[in-house]
């Protein structure tokens, strides 16, 4: 019994938890002190291997799909680590569509010159509802989509 996998990192997640934890941590150093309205060491020290255990984990953050052989099934799950895997869901290959997906935004500079940046994505969905937005890169485009290409062989291929 075979089974296919493709993971994908969830970078809108890690991003904006790790800066917010990197914020916290930048705080917590800066009020960290002995004098009486200053943080105690030992209490600057929890909170701060808080933090940077929640970056840690934050890092291993995935979303997963998955297919075993003997079903039709895809199996819609995200992933802490390799063995905490939570929230499971489980769809039709058929209800699964991969969707381009492209923003563009202007900036004008200080010399008036205006400067265009679009950046792609492809929009995983089941029946209309977006699973996961995932960013394209120069490197996903060079080398045939990555992960997007691994999953959409899955899908085409039940």
């Amino acid at each position: 019994m075979a089974q296919e996998r493709v993971k994908f990192p969830v970078y809108s997640f890690q991003n904006g938890f790790c800066i917010v934890s990197v914020f916290f941590l930048v705080i917590i150093a800066f009020v960290t002190g002995t004098g009486d309205d200053e943080l105690p060491l030992s209490d600057a020290l929890i909170a701060s291997l808080i933090l940077l255990l929640g970056i840690i984990f934050c890092l291993f953050y995935k979303f997963e799909f998955s297919r075993i052989d003997s079903t039709g099934m895809i199996q819609i799950r995200r992933e802490l680590t390799p063995l905490i895997k939570f929230s499971t869901r489980i769809v039709n290959p058929k209800d699964i569509s991969i969707k381009k997906h492209t923003e563009r935004h202007s900036e004008t500079d200080d010399m008036g010159r205006v400067h265009e940046t679009s950046i792609s994505y492809r929009l995983i969905q089941v029946n209309e509802e977006t699973i996961l937005k995932y960013k394209m890169n120069d490197l996903h485009f060079l080398f045939g989509g990555g992960p997007i290409r691994k999953l959409q062989k899955m899908i085409d291929g039940w």
